[in-house]
């Protein structure tokens, strides 16, 4: 989490970062230029909103579902980063009062059930009676679902279903007119087949019905949302610096 007034980290200081450490410092003294930094989640909204090709949506919430689990959330063309920038932690809502303990020191977060390690641990829980080789990275349990794998099928499609009923509160919240989901788990259609029963579900029929205008989809960016948002920050940082210098 990026604290959009100092550009330091919020508390608490995920790894492998720690307190002290100031990559946009040292990435600028190494490149020799001024450098800007923000959550990857938020910059693969901003990429998503300028150039994704959907029509303009006046709320767009982008979910990067990879090794773990944020949000990015963009209102009136602005980002919605929150007093100490950790507005769209989805990762970090509690789904699970008493489950496993998370990195963030929460209990039983989303990202404890859904992120890589939770996926790769439910694989290899299902192969633990038999002689197949279980995965040992996400990449490995998305390209076998691909291939027709049951147990990695059975383990996305459910990943979706819990995304999915987190996303059905904060489209109850939030009513957004678009979300987007990226990150690596969005290379199987199953993740999003999940979240749309989910929503289905769990979410007021007002806020996600088709006739409402709403649409949740894949993104259209695949793996690059993240560096063309980053592209969008720093040409963004340098025209606020220009118009203040």
């Amino acid at each position: 989490m990026i604290n959009p007034r100092t550009g330091g980290f919020t508390p608490p200081i995920l790894p492998p970062w720690r307190a002290g450490d100031d990559p946009a410092k040292d990435l600028g003294t190494w490149l020799g230029v001024r450098a800007f930094i923000d959550n990857d989640a938020n910059l693969g909204a901003l990429a998503e909103q300028t150039y994704g090709t959907r029509e303009h949506a006046e709320t767009v919430v982008y979910v990067k579902a990879s090794t773990g689990v944020g949000a990015g959330i963009i209102v009136h063309n602005s980002v919605l980063r929150g007093h100490g920038g950790m507005a769209g932690e989805l990762g970090h809502l509690t789904v699970d009062p008493n489950g496993a303990v998370c990195q963030c020191g929460g209990r039983g977060c989303l990202e404890t059930v859904i992120g890589a390690d939770a996926l790769i641990a439910q694989v290899r829980a299902a192969r633990a009676r038999n002689s197949v080789p279980a995965p040992e990275t996400l990449e490995q349990v998305i390209g076998a679902a691909q291939a027709q794998d049951a147990v990695c099928m059975r383990v996305i499609h459910d990943a979706g279903r819990r995304l999915g009923q987190s996303l059905a509160q904060l489209c109850n919240l939030l009513n957004p007119d678009l979300v987007v989901i990226g990150g690596q788990l969005a290379q199987s259609p199953l993740l999003l087949e999940g979240c749309k029963e989910s929503l289905r579900r769990f979410a007021l029929p007002g806020a996600v019905a088709e006739d409402s205008k709403f649409v949740i989809d894949l993104s259209e960016l695949d793996t690059r949302a993240e560096a063309q948002g980053a592209l969008i920050l720093g040409l963004r940082g340098m025209e606020h610096a220009a118009n203040n210098a």
